[in-house]
C-alpha cells in the first residue's frame, strides 16, 4: 500500500506539468485568426458569438472583446492560496489542513462559494490552473461556477468539471497487476479505488467544443475570483492563474535532445498490456474483453479473460489512462499502440500523449486512430509519418493517454452545432405558424394551406441559405480530412440540399415539417457522435529505432483453430449461473435468482454485468461475514420464477421481481411470510412507507423492496426562461400551461400510463380499494373526478397520445412532460448538448383548504423474496437483510454505475442508499422531496384486472367518444365481480 501511495503522489506531482502542457489546445491566437476568413466563415464565427438571451457573453465573443491584449509571458502568473479567502457565502468552507498541506480550503459540501481578492500586474489572458484534492462523498467530477469581479464572464464557465482519481485494487506496479479469477477460471472485473492525493489541472471548456485550456481576462489591478461549488466536496491547495506552456515541435525538440548529446537505444522491445493501466480519472474507464481475436492477449475461447481496455467507454473529452512504464538505459525508444477503433465509422479519434506528465513534443497532442474493424498498431509519429523518437532516462516512466480533438474538427463540430441551434430555433417558429404533427394516430397540419411563412417570419429563407452554405462548407471540409470519409457527413448534404429544396419552394415548407425536423435532430446527433473519440487498446510497445515496428500477429490457422475452440465450447459453457471467487464450503448453499427485468415494466434492469457485480459483493462480504454460500443465476423475467415454484424448481430467493409478483405468489403460499422474523419492522424502516404497501397481503410481507420508481415533471429550462414561466406547482397552473404552450406551438407529454389515473385519485384522498380491500372505489364522485382528469388531457386538451419524449423533448417541441425519474439518466448519457438547458421538478398536485398542496404520487417498486419451501429461512432471510441493507445497497449502485455508465444509474429503494448515488444536489432534492409524497396501490387477488379494466375504460373515452361516468361505472362492475370471484377462490 506504501507503494501505490508513492507513486501515486509522484504522478500528482507530475500532473501540473501534465494539465498545463499536455494536452491539444487551442491557441489564443488562433481563435483570433478565424476572423480573417471568407464571408461564410465570418457568419460562422458570428453564430459562435451569439448567446442565449442571458446577457452572458459566449466564449468566442469574450475573446474578441479584448481582442487587442497582449499575450502574457509564460514566466507571469498570480498564485492565490485556497485558505486565504476573503469571504464565503452559504458554502461550510473553511481553512484546514488536508492529506499533507496546510492552509488549505476545505470544502465538504455543494453549496455556497467562496471569493478571493488578488491584484493583476500585467493585463492579459491568462489560463486558470487548479491545485486539488477530492474529498469523498459520490465519486462524481467536481464542479465549479467562476466568476470574475461577481460575474460569469461567458457561458463556458459555468459547471467547469474538474476529474478524480482511480486505480484498479489488483494493480501494485508495473509487473504486479493479475486479475482475480472465478472458480471456473474466468477473470473478473477489478474495482476502481479512489486516489484522494493532490493535483493541478487547467480550467476547460465544460462543453468541450473548444480544445485544451480556456481563457480569461484580466484588467491590470484588484480583482475577485469567486468559486460556486456546484457538485462533490474538494480541498483547494491553491489557484493559479498563468500562461500554460506549449511544447515545441518534433524537429525543435529533436535537436534540442540531440545538442544534450542523445543517442539511439538499440535492440530493445518491450510490450505492457493496455488493461492493467496505472491511474485513471474516470470510474468509465475499466478493462474490457475481447474474446473473438486469438492475437489479443492474453485470450482463451473458453474463459473471460479482461485483455483489452476503452472501447466506447473511453471517449469523452478528457478522460485520461495512465501506465507505467521502465526501460533499462538512457537513449531514443519509439512507441506503438495495438488498437481497434471500429465504434466510429468511417473517421478517426484522437488521443493526446504525455510521457512524465508533459506533451514531449506537439505533435504528440494529437495522434490519430483511423476507424478499421480489425486491430492494428499506430506508432507515435513525428508529423511526416514517419515513428518519432522519444528520449528517455533509465528508470520507470508514465505514459498517459488523454481524449483530445484536432482543432480542425474541433471547429466544424462548433460551427455544427451552432447552425442546429439555429435550424432548430426556425423550426420552432416556423410551427408557431403551422402547428405540429401531434403524433401517429393523427396529423394536423393542414397540407393544403399556404401559411406564407417566407413573410410571416422575417428573414427565413436568407437564415436558411446561410446555414445551406455553411453546412457545405462543412461538408466540404471533413471531405478533405485525414482518415474521414465523405459518407461519414451525408447528414450534412443532406440537411444543405433540404435546406435549398425548401428555398426554391417555400410553400412546400409546412408539408416538410416532421421531415425537417428529423433532419435537424440528425445533424445535431452527427455532431455528437464525431465528438466522440471511441478506442479499444491491447497493448503497447516500447522499442528501440533499430528494431522493426511490431506487427499485429495471429495468422488464418490460428484464428481459425481458436474460432472452432469457441464454437465447440458454446455447447458446454454455463451461460446462466454467476460463479464465485472460490469453491463452496459447507453444507449450506442458497441458490439465488435474479431476474433480467424488462426496463419497460420493473424500471430496474438487472443483467449478467450486475449479476456479476452482485456476486462479487456476496462473496466479499455474505459469505465471509456468515459462512453460508451462495449461487446465483440468471433468469428471464418473473414468470420464470412462477413456471419454477409451479414445477417445484424454484430457488431459495429471488430478486428484481415485479410489484405484483410476491402477493401473486405469496396468496397461493409460494413464498415465506416475513413477519415470522421479529425485526421486520426495523428493517422496513430503512425505506418510504409506499416502498412495502405492494408487499403486504392479509397481514403478511412477501418481499423486501430493493427499487423504486415514479414520475417527476421534466421541463426545459432555456425555454421556460424565454416565455417568462415557472413549473406548475398545482394542477390548474398545469392546465394553464398546456394551453398557453400549445397557442404557441408546443407540446405537453402526459403518458397514457395508469399511474397517472392513480395520482389524480390519491391527490383527491383516495384509493383504489374500499377499506378492507374487497372493491374497487371507481364508483366514488372522487373515482369520477379523476377519471375525468385523466381522460380530458387527451380529449379535452388534445394531448399527444402517442410521442417520443426524448426527440421531442431534445428539440425543444416539448418543454414539459410527465416521465419517470429514470429518464434524467437517459438525458445524460444521451443528450449532452442539452446539459444546463432542462431540470425536473415536482409532480403538480391539488392546493388544499389550508393553502397546502397535496402532491402525491404512486410509486412502482422491485422486492427480494424467499421462497416457502427453502431449507434455510433463517439464512435466506439475513441475505435479504444484508441486500437491501444501505451498505450493499450503496455499493451495488456505485459498481454498477461505474461499471456500465449513468444511464445505468441504480434506483435504491434504500433511503440511506440514495444519498451516496451521484444525482446533482438540486436532483436529489426534488426527488426526495417527491419521494417523500408517494404512495402505492395494494396487490390483491384479482389486482391484474384492474389494469385491463381501466385501460378498456379509457380507450372507449378518447377513442371512442363514449360518457364518461357510464364507461367508468360499467367496467367498475366488471372490476368488481372478478375481484369477488378471486377473493372466493382465495379465501381472501
Amino acid at each position: 500500500m506504501k507503494r501505490r501511495q508513492t507513486t501515486v503522489l509522484l504522478l500528482s506531482m507530475a500532473l501540473v506539468i501534465t494539465s498545463l502542457s499536455g494536452c491539444a489546445r487551442e491557441d489564443l491566437a488562433e481563435v483570433r485568426s478565424k476572423t480573417q476568413t471568407d464571408a461564410v466563415q465570418e457568419e460562422v464565427l458570428l453564430e459562435q458569438r451569439e448567446t442565449a438571451g442571458s446577457g452572458i457573453p459566449s466564449y468566442a465573443d469574450y475573446l474578441e472583446m479584448n481582442d487587442g491584449a497582449a499575450e502574457i509571458p509564460e514566466d507571469v502568473y498570480i498564485e492565490i492560496r485556497g485558505g486565504l479567502f476573503s469571504q464565503e457565502d452559504h458554502s461550510n468552507a473553511y481553512a484546514a489542513e488536508y492529506m499533507g498541506r496546510e492552509g488549505c480550503l476545505y470544502w465538504d459540501t455543494p453549496q455556497g462559494s467562496v471569493s478571493w481578492e488578488f491584484e493583476t500586474s500585467q493585463a492579459g489572458y491568462y489560463n486558470l490552473a487548479l491545485t486539488y484534492c477530492a474529498v469523498p462523498l459520490k465519486n462524481g467530477d467536481i464542479l465549479f461556477d467562476i466568476l470574475l469581479d461577481g460575474e460569469l464572464p461567458y457561458e463556458n464557465a459555468q459547471n467547469v468539471s474538474f476529474r478524480r482519481l482511480y486505480q484498479d485494487e489488483t494493480y501494485f506496479g508495473i509487473s504486479d497487476h493479475d486479475f482475480q479469477k472465478d472458480v471456473r477460471g474466468n477473470e473478473l472485473r477489478p474495482d476502481l479505488i479512489e486516489q484522494f492525493d493532490w493535483q493541478t489541472r487547467l480550467a476547460q471548456d465544460p462543453q468541450r467544443g473548444y480544445v485544451g485550456p480556456v481563457w480569461y481576462y484580466l484588467s491590470e489591478g484588484r480583482h475577485t475570483l469567486t468559486l460556486r461549488l456546484k457538485q462533490e466536496a474538494v480541498a483547494i491547495d491553491k489557484i493559479t492563474f498563468l500562461r500554460a506552456p506549449e511544447p515545441r515541435d518534433y524537429g525543435q525538440t529533436l535537436a534540442r535532445w540531440e545538442a544534450l548529446g542523445a543517442s539511439d537505444s538499440s535492440g530493445y522491445l518491450a510490450e505492457y498490456e493496455a488493461e492493467a493501466g496505472y491511474l485513471k480519472n474516470d470510474v468509465a474507464l475499466f478493462a474490457t474483453y475481447d474474446i473473438t481475436n486469438a492475437h489479443v492477449t492474453p485470450s482463451s475461447p473458453s474463459r473471460t479473460r479482461y485483455n483489452t481496455i476503452g472501447k466506447s467507454t473511453w471517449k469523452e473529452m478528457g478522460q485520461e489512462i495512465t501506465w507505467e512504464f521502465e526501460v533499462p538505459r538512457d537513449g531514443y525508444y519509439c512507441l506503438a499502440f495495438k488498437a481497434k477503433q471500429s465504434d466510429k465509422a468511417n473517421s478517426y479519434s484522437v488521443r493526446s500523449l504525455t510521457i512524465d506528465g508533459a506533451s514531449p513534443f506537439k505533435e504528440a497532442e494529437v495522434i490519430k486512430f483511423p476507424y478499421s474493424t480489425k486491430w492494428y498498431v499506430q506508432s507515435l509519429e513525428d508529423g511526416m509519418g514517419e515513428p518519432a523518437k522519444l528520449y528517455l532516462t533509465a528508470g520507470r516512466h508514465v505514459l498517459g493517454l488523454q481524449v483530445s480533438m484536432d482543432e480542425e474538427m474541433a471547429e466544424v463540430l462548433r460551427g455544427v452545432r451552432n447552425v442546429a441551434e439555429d435550424l432548430q430555433d426556425m423550426y420552432r417558429e416556423i410551427i408557431s405558424f403551422t402547428g405540429f404533427n401531434a403524433d401517429y394516430t393523427r396529423v394536423t397540419i393542414d397540407a393544403n394551406r399556404d401559411f406564407n411563412l417566407q413573410d410571416n417570419i422575417p428573414g427565413l429563407l436568407d437564415r436558411m441559405e446561410r446555414r445551406r452554405q455553411q453546412l457545405e462548407l462543412y461538408y466540404e471540409t471533413i471531405d478533405k480530412m485525414e482518415y474521414v470519409s465523405a459518407s461519414s457527413a451525408s447528414v450534412l448534404k443532406e440537411m444543405a440540399v433540404m435546406l435549398e429544396t425548401l428555398q426554391e419552394k417555400p410553400n412546400k415548407i409546412s408539408r416538410r415539417v416532421e421531415y425537417f425536423r428529423s433532419n435537424i435532430s440528425s445533424v445535431a446527433t452527427w455532431a455528437i457522435d464525431m465528438q466522440a473519440q471511441p478506442l479499444t487498446l491491447d497493448k503497447f510497445y516500447v522499442y528501440s529505432p533499430d528494431v522493426e515496428t511490431p506487427e499485429v500477429g495471429g495468422g488464418g490457422w490460428e484464428q481459425f483453430a481458436y474460432r472452432t475452440k469457441m464454437f465447440f465450447n458454446s455447447f458446454v459453457a454455463d451461460t446462466v449461473s454467476v460463479a464465485g471467487v472460490k469453491e463452496t464450503e459447507g453444507d449450506k448453499t442458497l441458490r439465488v435468482w435474479i431476474s433480467t427485468g424488462d426496463i419497460t415494466t420493473t424500471e430496474a434492469t438487472s443483467g449478467r454485468d450486475q449479476a456479476i457485480i452482485l456476486k462479487r459483493l456476496i462473496d466479499e462480504s455474505f459469505v465471509a461475514r456468515t459462512g453460508v454460500n451462495v449461487e446465483v443465476s440468471l433468469v428471464n423475467s418473473s414468470d420464470m420464477l412462477i413456471q419454477a415454484v409451479l414445477a417445484g424448481e424454484g430457488p431459495d430467493v429471488a430478486l428484481f421481481t415485479s410489484t405484483e409478483t410476491p402477493v401473486n405468489l405469496g396468496m397461493r403460499g409460494a413464498l415465506l411470510d416475513l413477519t415470522r422474523f421479529a425485526d421486520y419492522q426495523e428493517v422496513l424502516g430503512q425505506f418510504m412507507e409506499s416502498a412495502a404497501i405492494p408487499f403486504w397481503y392479509k397481514g403478511g410481507l412477501y418481499a423486501l423492496p430493493e427499487t423504486q420508481s415514479f414520475n417527476v415533471l421534466f421541463y426545459r429550462t432555456d425555454i421556460y426562461e424565454q416565455l417568462g414561466l415557472e413549473p406548475p406547482r398545482t394542477w390548474e397552473e398545469f392546465y394553464e400551461q398546456i394551453v398557453f404552450l400549445s397557442n404557441a406551438n408546443y407540446m405537453v407529454g402526459v403518458p397514457q400510463m395508469q399511474s397517472v389515473f392513480e395520482t389524480y385519485l390519491y391527490q383527491r384522498g383516495k384509493s383504489f380499494y374500499n377499506q378492507d380491500l374487497t372493491r374497487s372505489t371507481f364508483h366514488t364522485a372522487e373515482a369520477l373526478q379523476a377519471f375525468g382528469d385523466w381522460t380530458d388531457l387527451y380529449t379535452k386538451y388534445s394531448l399527444s397520445l402517442v410521442f417520443d419524449f426524448f426527440n421531442r423533448f431534445r428539440s425543444g417541441e416539448m418543454p414539459l412532460a410527465i416521465e419517470p425519474f429514470s429518464q434524467v439518466n437517459y438525458l445524460y448519457s444521451a443528450a449532452p448538448e442539452l446539459d444546463g438547458l432542462w431540470d425536473i421538478a415536482a409532480m403538480p398536485g391539488i392546493e388544499q383548504e389550508d393553502g397546502s398542496i397535496n402532491n402525491v404520487v404512486t410509486a412502482s417498486s422491485t422486492g427480494a423474496v424467499i421462497l416457502a419451501d427453502t431449507k434455510y429461512p433463517d439464512e435466506a432471510y439475513e441475505f435479504l437483510k444484508w441486500w437491501v441493507g444501505a451498505e450493499t445497497q450503496a455499493e451495488f449502485g456505485i459498481c454498477v454505475e461505474q461499471n456500465m455508465g449513468t444511464a445505468a444509474r441504480y434506483r435504491t429503494a434504500n433511503r440511506e442508499a440514495f444519498e451516496s448515488i451521484p444525482w446533482t444536489p438540486a436532483q436529489a432534492e426534488v426527488i426526495r422531496q417527491q419521494w417523500e409524497n408517494t404512495v402505492a396501490v395494494e396487490q390483491i387477488p384479482g389486482s391484474y384486472y384492474i389494469a385491463r379494466n381501466l385501460s378498456f375504460a379509457f380507450r372507449g373515452v378518447v377513442y371512442n367518444k363514449k360518457n364518461i361516468r357510464e364507461t367508468l361505472y360499467k367496467y367498475n362492475i366488471e372490476i368488481n365481480k372478478e375481484l369477488t370471484r378471486k377473493q372466493k377462490e382465495f379465501n381472501y
